[in-house]
């Protein structure tokens, strides 16, 4: 019984690949008929090239991020979407922030408590700054960071 299924399916695969072929053929007639009768098409060198993106030289000003209704921008509004009795829950106790707080404390970068004492290493700040400043420009030197539609960023 499972070699007539296997050969069934390969039948099938058959057909359909067949009727795919006729219809890609189709397809490229008509294409080839549309070219003929619409006329020249514009050489490539005729074409204009989109416009380059350009940065702002200034700073925009925005309100909030376009197409973001207000009620999204209102902590209530997710508060109430919570089920009942979960905007009271506890996430962590004090002994796993204390945990977490230390592993954080570990890597180079993290977060910190306000508390952490390496908070205030000059040097070490300013070399974190350094290198995320430096980052950040080649991100927007590269054109990764456009902001295509104003506020987007926001």
């Amino acid at each position: 019984m499972r070699g007539f299924w296997r050969q069934d399916a390969r039948v099938k695969r058959r057909r359909e690949g067949r009727a795919l072929a006729a219809r890609r053929g189709a397809f490229s007639c008509l294409l080839a008929l549309l070219a003929c009768t619409e006329g020249k098409s514009p050489a490539p060198e005729q074409v204009p090239p989109p416009p380059a993106p350009t940065c702002p030289t200034g700073i925009e000003r925005v309100e909030r991020a376009p197409e973001v209704p207000p009620a999204l921008e209102q902590a209530s509004t997710w508060i109430d979407a919570l089920p009942e009795g979960e905007a009271e829950r506890v996430l962590m106790g004090a002994e796993a922030i204390a945990s977490f707080n230390g592993r954080a404390a570990e890597i180079d970068g993290a977060w910190r408590a306000l508390s952490d004492p390496r908070l205030s290493e000059r040097e070490r700040l300013d070399a974190q700054i350094r290198e995320r400043v430096d980052w950040m420009r080649g991100q927007v030197q590269s054109g990764n960071y456009l902001e295509v539609v104003p506020g987007s960023f926001a």
